[in-house]
């Protein structure tokens, strides 16, 4: 089964089949020389007899013939180019998009550092929070006068509840800044093989159009892969 070809390789193709073809334009100047040639044949061969009158009504049918063609392939030309006025228009826009998506995709990796730094002050916090506490229990047992065993178990039994509240809000903080970071890690990956591709795909087009065209028009990929965020 045949490969189906790209929107950029199938315009390449479509170029490079107009480029082989006879221009319109050169066809109408070839045919306004053979107006004026038939024109001139005419004024010269003026002279009496039936003879000269059937010529003439020939050549003058041959003009008519001759005119329509011309204004037909000048129609042509015309159309021709307001065609590659259209392609380069889907050309930049197509360039537009893709500059705009690469932004989106600068402006979120952007985001997911602001994120990660976020979470890393709240977990320097929580360990500065951690140690007060501890470092208020070691006071708090050093003025204490005389508890209780009773007091002393409570008090104790409170502060393990408060530790492990704490370690587990840690554990929590740092679960969470681990998931940041992987996902920071593979949306990372993906836009470096989305460049990697990218350049790829604008050199090889660049080429083959070059090749085929004189202007050297330039496609890019109409398609640019979109990259899926996972939580």
């Amino acid at each position: 089964m045949a490969k189906s070809l790209s929107e950029a390789q199938f315009q390449s193709a479509i170029l490079v089949r107009l480029a082989s073809k006879e221009s319109p334009l050169e066809s109408a100047v070839e045919q306004f020389y053979e107006i004026r040639s038939l024109l001139d044949r005419s004024k010269g061969g003026s002279g009496g007899g039936s003879g000269n009158d059937k010529d003439a009504d020939a050549d003058a049918d041959a003009i008519r013939s001759k005119v329509s063609a011309l204004l037909l392939n000048l129609e042509k030309y015309k159309f021709q180019l307001q065609k590659e006025e259209l392609v380069k228009v889907a050309s930049e826009l197509d360039l537009q998009s893709s500059v705009k998506l690469q932004e989106e995709k600068v402006k979120s990796i952007s985001q997911v550092k602001e994120e990660l730094v976020s979470l890393r002050s709240v977990l320097e916090e929580e360990k500065k929070k951690a140690n007060n506490k501890k470092e208020y229990v070691a006071l708090a047992s050093l003025i204490a006068q005389k508890p209780s065993r009773k007091e002393t178990t409570e008090k104790i039994a409170t502060l393990k509840q408060r530790l492990a509240d704490i370690e587990e809000q840690k554990q929590l903080l740092d679960d969470d800044i681990e998931k940041k970071s992987k996902k920071f890690q593979l949306l990372l990956y993906a836009l470096t093989q989305l460049n990697a591709d990218l350049g790829m795909s604008a050199d090889k087009d660049s080429t083959s159009l070059k090749r085929s065209t004189p202007d050297g028009l330039r496609e890019s990929n109409p398609h640019p892969t979109k990259v899926s965020r996972t939580d």
